[in-house]
């Protein structure tokens, strides 16, 4: 005994063609169908096509259908997706967490996969193998929203062992929640924390580096040392080594003393060297020439000192008169000529 047309008009929603609502309206129009009596089918069929409305009702607009399972199977072709139900499946299986995705987010896009892959099972199969492929579906998904958790999320929903689909969402949603809860108290706490006097150069809390006792004690210590090197630095032997030090690291940069140019040295002056050159060449000419005029100068000395001893001599034997011979002197005589 069927139900009577007044209580099944209410089950038929209206659909305008939106893809999210077929397996909606079909469903409902199916199970009216099964309750309805059979001598008013065909007024039910024709409700069904009173609640099409916007772009179904102008694809269905110029056709005929003869009952309820011609105008679902054209529905189904024109609406549904095309994707089978393999297809949606390895979709399912590809589903994961993204990085700032919100649980409930990645939760809808699971379930979408989910009942995708179930309305697009085969229609003529068996009510008993329609029934085992859904519940294959069902434990696929509920190890895909667990696995495809991030980290933190997949270790605490896995050690409860949720046994559904639904549980598994919930225990996600519940432990999200309790993680943003309590980063915002961390957060909430470092802001206090951010307030207080913390010192830079001990990194403890409760006081500045301006009052830091670290900080003081190596303040004199430095003060002392600076004072210390001063005294350092007066002494006159340590001036002069600082002198010197800044002469030898000045010496690096090479600059020749003689044509007060950069770039090279004393030793390597090319000015320098021709000059020498030069100066060496005319006082070899000035000493091949010396020992001649010498010569000269010394040859007519001594013809000059010869000449003047000649003279002397002969004004002596002309003004002097001759020494009488001594004894001795014609002794020595006679006896040479004897």
């Amino acid at each position: 005994m069927g139900v009577s047309f007044e209580n099944v008009k209410d089950m038929i929603i209206r659909f305008d063609g939106n893809k999210s609502k077929l397996f909606e309206f079909i469903d409902n129009c199916d199970k009216a169908h099964k309750i309805i009596k059979s001598e008013q089918k065909h007024l039910l069929f024709i409700l069904i096509e009173t609640r099409l409305t916007d772009n179904a009702r102008a694809v269905v607009r110029n056709r005929e259908f003869s009952d309820w399972t011609e105008l679902k199977r054209f529905l189904l072709e024109t609406y549904s997706d095309k994707r089978t139900s393999c297809q949606w499946q390895l979709e399912l299986n590809s589903c994961r967490q993204g990085f700032n995705e919100s649980v409930l987010s990645y939760a809808n896009r699971v379930e979408n996969c989910y009942l995708k892959s179930t309305n697009t099972l085969n229609p003529d199969q068996t009510r008993e193998k329609r029934e085992a492929c859904i519940e294959l579906l069902r434990e696929q998904a509920l190890n895909v929203s667990i696995t495809g958790l991030q980290k933190d999320l997949l270790i605490l929903v896995k050690s409860q062992r949720p046994q559904s689909l639904e549980s598994a969402i919930a225990i996600a949603l519940s432990e999200e929640r309790e993680i943003k809860s309590k980063y915002e108290i961390n957060k909430y706490q470092n802001v206090n924390n951010s307030f207080t006097r913390h010192c830079t150069f001990c990194n403890k809390p409760g006081h500045s580096s301006f009052n830091c006792r670290q900080n003081q004690r190596k303040s004199s210590v430095d003060n002392f040392n600076n004072v210390r090197h001063f005294q350092t630095n007066s002494n006159p032997r340590n001036t002069e080594l600082n002198f010197q030090n800044s002469r030898s690291q000045n010496s690096s940069i090479k600059f020749c003393n003689y044509c007060k140019n950069k770039g090279h040295l004393i030793n390597e002056c090319r000015k320098r060297e021709f000059n020498n050159s030069r100066r060496n060449n005319s006082r070899n000419f000035n000493n091949s020439n010396k020992p001649i005029r010498q010569e000269s100068h010394s040859q007519f000395s001594n013809s000059s000192t010869n000449f003047q001893n000649s003279n002397q001599n002969q004004n002596l034997n002309v003004q002097a008169p001759r020494v009488a011979a001594t004894s001795r002197n014609a002794n020595l005589i006679k006896a040479e000529y004897q």
